[in-house]
C-alpha cells in the first residue's frame, strides 16, 4: 500500500546475499551478489523516504555485514516516521544480533520485531539450514537477546514451512 501521498510508507530492503547457513530452499548463498549499497547510498535513499513507518530488513544474513552498524544509524537517522523495524535472522552472530538491536532502540525505534528462523528440532532444521549446530546458534540467539531485555524488542521463532517440516508445526 500507499500513503496519502502516493509515497511507499513499508520498504523491504535486501541489506545482501551473503549468508552462513546453506538451505535446501533457499540459494541465495549460492551465488552472493556484489556491489551492495553503501551506508551512505542507504543514508540518501532514506533521505528520500521520509513517509516509511515499516522497514523489513532482509537478504542472505544481514548481520554478516560489517557496515551494518552504520546503515541502522542511517536508517533510524533518516526516516522520522518510522515506527517498526522488521528483520528475519539465522540467529548466527548473537553479539551483532544485540548490538543491532540495542543501537535501533537507543536511535529512537519504537518498535523492532526480530523473526530467529527455526525450522523444526535439532537434526531437522540443521538438515534443512544445511549446518550441523545452526539449531543450537538459533536457539542461543533467542536466549540472549531475551536475557538483554531491550525495551521496544520482541523476538519470535519463526519457521519456513516445507514439505520436509510441515508436520513439525503443530
Amino acid at each position: 500500500g500507499t500513503a496519502r501521498d502516493g509515497l511507499p510508507y513499508k520498504h523491504t530492503l535486501i541489506l545482501g546475499s551473503r549468508c552462513p547457513t546453506r538451505c535446501t530452499f533457499c540459494s541465495i548463498w549460492r551465488n552472493p551478489q556484489e556491489g551492495e549499497l553503501s551506508p551512505d547510498e542507504w543514508g540518501s535513499f532514506f533521505g528520500s523516504a521520509a513517509n516509511t513507518v515499516w522497514t523489513n530488513l532482509s537478504g542472505g544474513e544481514i548481520f554478516q555485514r560489517a557496515d551494518l552498524p552504520a546503515i541502522l544509524d542511517a536508517l533510524a537517522g533518516g526516516l522520522p516516521r518510522l515506527a517498526l523495524v522488521t528483520f528475519p535472522t539465522t540467529g548466527y552472530f548473537p553479539d551483532r544480533l544485540i548490538d543491532g538491536c540495542e543501537r535501533l532502540v537507543r536511535k529512537g525505534v519504537p518498535r523492532v520485531l526480530v523473526t530467529i528462523s527455526l525450522d523444526g528440532p535439532p537434526d531437522l532444521h540443521d538438515r534443512l539450514r544445511g549446518r550441523e549446530g545452526a539449531h543450537a546458534k538459533a536457539c542461543a540467539a533467542m536466549r540472549a537477546l531475551r536475557e538483554a531485555r531491550l525495551p521496544r524488542v520482541r523476538a519470535y521463532f519463526g519457521m519456513t514451512l516445507l514439505p520436509e517440516n510441515h508436520a513439525a508445526a503443530d
